[in-house]
């Protein structure tokens, strides 16, 4: 089975009276290596079943990579992220990936499945690829106010160097968001490619009742909860020679 060996990161949305969970799976025999995104569904979000092998999303070659140990050390698409795009109705999937060119410590990328169904999905190009990181994980997306806001977390060991030489120290392991007016791209970026303060930022909210929100990062290794204040400041994010934003 794609996850006989883990269970990691996912989401669960609501759809039609039926709860589905999309999670992170490795097999045993991959050794954990390769990373699939898995689906289960439940009625009441206590039993649930598992759903057919149909309903993996694998990565396309076209435009993520493959396993290359002499380039990475997993085979990453993971973190699923799922939502409703309250425009046109179709689901939009966001995932922890890396694509299959440029610098190896700067492939780290957000990748991007569109569905009708929640069951057969549609992979497509990148939504963020700007050649900084390694790995973008945990992606979440939230609107507020006018704007789309794409949060992921970054490990100050995944900088890609070039990138580390251009931004003033420490570099930083936390939360970095991104803006879009639209939920499919393009998309924007703020705080200059260094990462919110707050720890590790594996999970986050975002306030409501505010104007100008606050994006709330729970706490890394000691380090407590800072609420960090949500620009509106956009800067163009290159892709790599991706069309950023494609859905």
């Amino acid at each position: 089975a794609p996850d006989s060996l883990t269970t990691w990161t996912g989401c669960v949305l609501r759809d039609r009276g039926l709860w589905h969970l999309f999670y992170t799976g490795t097999s045993r025999k991959e050794e954990g290596k390769i990373q699939r995104i898995c689906k289960a569904t439940s009625t009441d979000l206590d039993r649930w079943r598992r759903s057919a092998p149909s309903e993996v999303v694998e990565l396309d070659p076209a435009w993520y990579e493959e396993l290359d140990l002499a380039c990475w050390y997993d085979q990453s698409w993971r973190d699923p992220w799922v939502m409703r795009d309250p425009e046109t109705g179709c689901f939009h999937m966001f995932m922890t990936c890396r694509v299959n060119s440029g610098a190896a410590d700067g492939r780290g990328a957000i990748g991007h499945a569109l569905s009708d169904d929640l069951e057969h999905w549609q992979v497509g190009p990148p939504i963020m690829a700007p050649g900084w990181f390694g790995e973008m994980e945990v992606p979440q997306v939230e609107r507020i106010g006018d704007y789309w806001y794409l949060f992921c977390s970054v490990s100050a060991r995944f900088h890609n160097q070039a990138a580390r030489s251009a931004l003033p120290p420490p570099v930083r392991t936390g939360t970095i968001y991104f803006i879009a007016d639209r939920l499919a791209g393009p998309v924007g970026q703020a705080e200059h490619g260094q990462p919110a303060p707050g720890g590790g930022g594996r999970g986050r909210r975002v306030a409501p009742g505010h104007p100008e929100r606050q994006l709330h990062v729970l706490p890394g290794r000691e380090q407590r909860q800072q609420p960090v204040a949500l620009e509106h400041q956009r800067h163009p994010v290159p892709a790599q020679g991706l069309a950023a934003g494609r859905a």
